[in-house]
């Protein structure tokens, strides 16, 4: 009995303590679990933060990336003083990083490539913008970068550009061999034939009609190239191609292989930004850059003192001929101060236009068109020359090297009449290395060739020409047989053959009602009985704004002119980044590609 107890003691001791393992290992194993629980708990909440703060510094950095993405399209018209070979880009960009906010990097900029941008030779710059933003808690780092496509087009690669209505309406048979682009909308029709052969880009519609009242259409053949260079007609089955046609939006694609578009195929405007001074709700004045249409604001002198708008031709000449006859030259001084050298231009007087070989400002001619006498500034370009080489002050105008190379800026007083006359222009300056750039907000007539030589080696040769611009309010053509004797009460005598090679930046008296413009065939202005005689014309025609000095409306030939043969062609040297004329403002496109973000410890 007594053994039999004890065995079942032992038994039931041995039972009690394979429990309690059991239980403590279940509560261990239970522990283990809710640690593990607890741990991928924490785990997951601490991810969940992380990747909330990611997010934050996320935002934070985008925000910061596109401040400054704003900020630099808010420069843009800084960039607009760079021409040529934009060789001041870099510099400008060393710069622009010092004026970014706090945490934004500088610009990276990663070398110029030339492009084509619809067969139009393009100037592109790739940029990359840096955004970082950094964790006070645990020192990590996140980067955001985006990349800026930064794209350089000059008017002047076109030989008509107009951001205007475009009407073309000649009465003689007419090819433009170039390419044309107009942010409105293009009229045409013709009495003999009109041929475009390039392309043709619109920003409006395109219309087989006239923009005048009341006014018969001329139902002369129009030709398009196609992608074969053969000209195909607009009038397809006694219909017209135009916007009005039903099929119109294929139609013309497949006929002129894309040669051929309007806004309905995707074109869109190519607008400058202009400064726009404003006062706000509190009363504080501010300046805006917006997109505008009218940009003779490029050729007016400044409001202020403190309207410095670079692209200004006004702020871009080396120098300049003032409304009271003063000639002012631009020179450049280095100035040390607190340590740091900077470069700056300051203006200074050389003296007065009447005290000038190279001005005559007492000669007058009668303009039938405008019904009044004009009383020029003459400027002789020959002379111009000559007084420059032996002038011994500091001019930007013929430092090589500056920005503010080859433009003279010329205006005069606002009594009617007043405009400036450019003479003896066949070669231009040595000194200029044969570029000239002439701008004034006042109409600018030339008198006889202009930019018909050159000289290479000490030796002339004709029939060769160097870059050049004539900016202006209004541009009037006089041939080399103008007198101002015989043109004292009428005009209509005899023109003689004349050719003038330029990009011209102008204005034109737009069509009102039943007065018509005069069109592309009379954006240079006449005088003279032209009939049988021809008028050489090389560059490129850009109309950005209407005439505000010689506004008198077009007349038909037999009035005050006759219409010369006119041969026309767009300089291929505007095609080139390296060959425009001094002081050319581009057209600036953007497009942003979105980078990639990185985050580092």
């Amino acid at each position: 009995m007594r053994g039999t107890a004890a065995g079942t003691w032992r038994h039931r001791a041995e039972r009690g303590t394979a429990l309690f393992a059991s239980v403590l290992v279940l509560a261990l194993t239970l522990s283990a679990g809710l640690a593990a629980l607890l741990k991928w708990s924490l785990g997951g909440y601490r991810a969940a933060i992380n990747r909330t703060e990611r997010n934050r510094m996320l935002y934070a950095a985008e925000a910061g990336l596109q401040f400054s993405v704003g900020y630099f399209r808010s420069l843009e018209t800084q960039l607009q003083t760079v021409h040529g070979s934009m060789g001041t880009w870099n510099s400008y960009c060393a710069d622009l990083s010092n004026t970014f906010v706090a945490g934004v990097a500088p610009l990276l900029p990663q070398g110029l490539v030339c492009v084509t941008y619809e067969a139009l030779a393009v100037s592109k710059r790739l940029i990359t913008v840096r955004s970082a933003v950094s964790n006070t808690h645990d020192g990590s780092v996140l980067e955001v970068r985006h990349s800026i496509t930064n794209s350089f087009i000059s008017p002047f690669e076109h030989l008509v550009f107009y951001g205007v209505d475009l009407e073309i309406h000649p009465g003689a048979h007419m090819t433009l061999c170039g390419p044309v682009r107009c942010n409105n909308a293009l009229y045409l029709g013709t009495c003999a034939s009109l041929k475009f052969k390039s392309l043709v880009r619109i920003g409006g519609e395109i219309w087989h009609r006239v923009k005048v009242k009341n006014k018969k259409l001329d139902a002369g053949p129009i030709y398009f190239t196609d992608a074969d260079g053969d000209y195909q007609p607009m009038a397809v089955l006694d219909d017209w191609l135009d916007n009005s046609h039903p099929h119109w939006l294929v139609g013309s694609q497949i006929l002129w292989s894309g040669n051929v578009k309007s806004k309905d195929h995707g074109v869109t405007p190519l607008l400058l930004s202009m400064p726009v001074t404003v006062t706000n709700h509190l009363g504080e004045v501010q300046r805006l850059l917006v997109a505008t249409t009218n940009a003779h604001i490029l050729i007016e002198p400044p409001a202020s003192s403190n309207d410095t708008y670079s692209a200004k031709y006004y702020n871009k000449a080396g120098m300049r001929i003032l409304e009271d006859g003063t000639v002012q030259g631009v020179s450049n001084a280095v100035i040390t101060a607190y340590g740091s050298t900077t470069n700056v231009d300051h203006d200074y007087v050389i003296g007065h236009a009447t005290n000038m070989s190279w001005i005559v400002t007492t000669n007058r001619f009668w303009n039938t068109r405008e019904q009044a006498y004009i009383r020029p500034l003459d400027i002789d370009i020959a002379k111009l020359d000559t007084w420059l080489a032996s002038c011994a002050l500091p001019l930007e105008l013929t430092r090589t090297n500056s920005a503010r190379f080859g433009v003279l800026y010329v205006t005069t007083t606002n009594a009617p009449g007043r405009a400036v006359r450019l003479a003896n222009g066949a070669r231009l300056p040595d000194t200029l290395r044969n570029r000239l750039t002439v701008a004034s907000p006042r109409p600018v007539y030339v008198l006889g060739n202009f930019n018909t030589e050159l000289k290479i080696n000490g030796k002339v040769t004709s029939g060769t020409n160097a870059p050049a611009s004539i900016v202006s309010d209004a541009f009037t053509v006089l041939s080399k047989n103008w007198r101002d004797k015989d043109n004292q009460f009428n005009n209509m005598e005899r023109a003689k053959q004349t050719e003038v090679n330029a990009a011209i930046m102008t204005g034109i008296v737009p069509t009102v009602d039943a007065l018509y413009s005069g069109g592309l065939e009379n954006y240079p202005r006449f005088l003279e009985d032209w009939k049988g005689v021809k008028f050489t014309f090389r560059g490129s025609m850009v109309c950005l704004w209407h005439s505000v000095y010689e506004t008198g409306s077009w007349q038909p030939t037999g009035i005050y002119y006759e219409a010369p043969n006119r041969e026309w062609e767009h300089e291929s040297q505007f095609n080139d980044p390296g060959g425009q004329p001094p002081g050319t403002v581009p057209y600036l496109r953007f497009s942003v590609v979105p980078g990639s973000w990185r985050r580092t410890r």
